[in-house]
């Protein structure tokens, strides 16, 4: 390992510190900052390690403007036998960060060339500055003034936090002005977002045979309830090999879990668009408001490096156990599925994952299948789409198109409702 653009080493904490947290902060993909390590790449490690990594901390929290909360993390790992600290930086999305005590000036601003960490001009400063979001989840003011946190503070409870008096002063859930934030508003147990799930009977949105809401509760309560709603649809299915029985799941949980978390926390919620789950016969498509923040490109995105939309709202994911470290999350989905699930638009971020089907064995043409069908339905007229596919081992959507095909030929006729009804063999 050596000192490159993304890659900082220490021996020992000094004061350089807060100039090289600004420097990873001010670019698009962050940044390592390692304790314990010299510049040669010698492994020296670090003693009093508790200390050391609460005056991290503090400094980070108190030393550099914005805030850098959500932004940073704090990793020990054991190096060559001895014990070093990595600071995991992000990329900020509140562009320039600069050290507080000498403001927005080259004397606060850094940025990172190569190994080495530089002074801003006045010039970079003003540019970051316009292109500077105004509006984050901690300065929007809350759509409703009396909320209550139950749920967010059980959930901090149950993970061994203390929560006391300043507890959602620590959260950043209040305004300058002292009023709930949007970001207490969507912690909050009146969050009423409404968070849209919808199943098709196909491969299209055209037959619509499930839809759910979540909403009116904390927005950690609806990823938890999205989350166990999305993995009860995930059905096993046997697949018979040379070598015997293989069990196989319709979509890989681990991944799942990390698209429908990165879909809701770094979701645009200043754009009126939420994100939506919806389920087809051969997939399952995630979609969230935004797009990719500017100057963040699909390269750094598959690549896994992180530029948090809303760092405040990663922050506490991360503390409940909802979210990885920093920057992991997209590449634990790459090791399942290939990049191309992923579509990007300027104003949506969308992910198609692909289900695992059953290996077509019953049909081998599309007569035999049609033929066989209509013996199928000839012996059970009450078949519904579902069952027909599982007994030919095709797609729902297949099934839903040959039954068309064989309504247009006068073959067969539907008598009575889609759900009562029988079908009539001519």
């Amino acid at each position: 390992m050596f000192e490159n653009e993304m890659i900082e080493f220490k021996e020992k904490l000094n004061e350089r510190l807060e100039r090289e947290v600004v420097a990873f902060l001010n670019t698009s993909h962050g940044g390592s900052i390692y304790i314990g390590i010299a510049d040669d790449g010698t492994i020296v490690g670090v003693e009093g390690l508790d200390s050391k990594q609460k005056e991290i901390k503090d400094r980070l929290k108190n030393n550099i403007s914005p805030s850098t909360l959500g932004l940073f993390e704090i990793a020990t790992p054991i190096i060559e036998e001895k014990q070093c600290i990595q600071i995991i930086v992000s990329g900020g999305n509140q562009r320039p960060y600069f050290i507080r005590r000498n403001g927005m000036s080259p004397e606060g601003c850094f940025f990172r060339i190569g190994s080495a960490t530089e002074k801003m001009s006045d010039g970079m400063i003003m540019d970051l500055f316009q292109k500077r979001r105004k509006e984050t989840l901690v300065s929007r003011l809350s759509p409703r003034k009396e909320l209550t946190f139950n749920h967010l503070k059980d959930r901090y409870k149950e993970k061994g936090y203390e929560v006391g008096e300043n507890f959602l002063i620590q959260l950043e859930l209040f305004t300058e002005d002292k009023e709930f934030n949007y970001l207490a508003y969507l912690l909050s147990d009146q969050n009423s977002l409404q968070f849209q799930y919808a199943r098709y009977d196909g491969d299209d949105v055209f037959d619509l045979v499930e839809h759910k809401s979540f909403c009116n509760q904390s927005i950690l309560k609806t990823t938890t309830d999205i989350l166990d709603f999305i993995q009860n649809r995930n059905t096993t299915f046997s697949h018979i090999t040379s070598t015997g029985r293989e069990d196989r799941n319709k979509f890989n949980s681990i991944a799942m879990r990390e698209l429908v978390v990165n879909a809701i926390v770094h979701n645009n919620y200043f754009s009126n668009g939420l994100p939506s789950f919806e389920e087809f016969s051969n997939r399952f498509e995630i979609s969230s408001s935004g797009g990719l923040p500017e100057g963040f490109s699909q390269e750094d995105f598959l690549n896994g490096y992180s530029l948090p939309v809303n760092p405040e709202l990663i922050r506490i994911f991360r503390d409940l156990g909802l979210a990885e470290r920093l920057g992991t999350g997209i590449r634990r989905v790459l090791k399942f599925y290939p990049k191309e699930i992923f579509r990007f638009s300027t104003n949506f971020l969308r992910v198609n994952v692909p289900f695992e089907m059953p290996i077509q064995t019953s049909v081998k043409h599309k007569s035999e299948s049609k033929s066989t069908l209509v013996e199928l339905l000839r012996e059970n007229p009450q078949m519904t789409r579902a069952d027909a596919a599982e007994t030919l081992g095709v797609s729902e959507s297949s099934i839903y198109r040959e039954l068309k095909d064989l309504e247009s030929k006068g073959i067969i006729e539907r008598e009575g409702s889609r759900k009562t009804g029988s079908w009539v063999i001519h």
